[in-house]
């Protein structure tokens, strides 16, 4: 599986995400991971146009629960929004890390099964027809 790294903190740090992650941040914001994605990390319309913003307390949870793996003392939200306002006060923008921490989502097979991601944009209509659950007859 393609590894996926986010720049924070001065580190490049690895993003893991496994089932029981999954059903944390589920059981958190009380709703499905896909729908969590679509509606508050990168808001689409109902034609897959991002709409731009996203809710900043679900992206720093999806960060966090992708990183905090590799160094769960040092990892937390807090520190991740930090990380972020640094990026910010330098000009930089928060989606690179959010962009890699959906790709690592897409890629880890937590919503059911892995989807390889290139460089390239993912195609939306293939995540989401590889991600939907199968349709009975």
């Amino acid at each position: 599986m393609k590894q996926f790294y986010a720049d924070l903190g001065g580190q490049s740090r690895p993003f893991r995400y496994k089932l029981s992650d999954r059903i944390e941040i589920e059981n958190r914001f009380g709703c499905g991971l896909m729908e969590l994605i679509r509606d508050k990390v990168f808001p689409t319309d109902p034609h897959g146009k991002f709409l731009g913003g996203g809710m900043l307390s679900v992206q720093i949870a999806l960060l966090w629960v992708g990183l905090r793996h590799a160094n769960p003392r040092r990892v937390t939200e807090a520190a991740i929004t930090e990380w972020l306002s640094a990026i910010i006060e330098a000009d930089g923008s928060v989606f690179a890390p959010i962009n890699e921490a959906m790709r690592a989502v897409f890629a880890s097979g937590v919503l059911g099964k892995a989807v390889d991601i290139s460089d390239d944009e993912p195609d939306e209509s293939k995540v989401q027809a590889e991600t939907d659950p199968p349709q009975g007859s």
